[in-house]
Parts: structure tokens; sequence; C-alpha cells
């Protein structure tokens, strides 16, 4: 015959929390993936935006994006965060206060 009822509920509730446990490892691994794909998508898109700086500072013709870049690190709070780039532009630079 086959099991009792009680018994076939049993191993049925085991295997669910067998599968559960599966699919929220694999929900935990794809998140890691996500997350590790994100943190390389801003690594990339960094090393082009800093390469563009370096370009427009040497330019003859400079588009601007290097006055913009100096702008935006002027607004950073946080000095470790500030030091992380090397700039000429300071917390309280007159280029900060006017906005350029």
């Amino acid at each position: 015959m086959g099991r009792p009822p009680s018994e076939r509920l049993e191993f049925l509730k085991s295997r669910k929390a067998k599968i559960d446990a599966q699919i929220a490892q694999l929900d935990a691994r794809d998140r890691a993936d996500e997350r590790k794909r994100e943190t390389r998508r801003r690594i990339v898109a960094g090393a082009i935006l800093l390469e563009a700086v370096q370009q427009d500072r040497a330019s003859a013709k400079p588009t601007g994006i290097a006055k913009w870049w100096e702008a935006k690190l002027a607004t950073l709070d946080r000095p470790q965060d500030r030091s992380l780039f090397a700039t000429s532009v300071e917390p309280g630079h007159p280029a900060e206060r006017s906005g350029a």
C-alpha cells in the first residue's frame, strides 16, 4: 500500500522545505551576481568619465566636462570622498560658491 496520510504529509513538507531552501539559495546567488554586475558597470563608467575629464583638461578645445567634473567634486561632503580625487577645487573655493 502506500504511506499513511500523516507520513505522506511529513514527507511532502520535508520536500517543500528543501525546495524552498534551494529557491532561496538561487535567489541569493542572483542578487549577488546582479550586485557584481552593477559594481562593474560603475567601475567601467567611472573609468570612461575619468578618461574624458583627462582628455578635456589636455585639449586645446575643451568640451567643459572637466569643469563640470570639478564642480561635482566640490559638492562632495565627506573628506575621505574628496581625497579620492586629485582636484584643485576645495570646499569653499570660489568655483564652488559660484556654481561653476
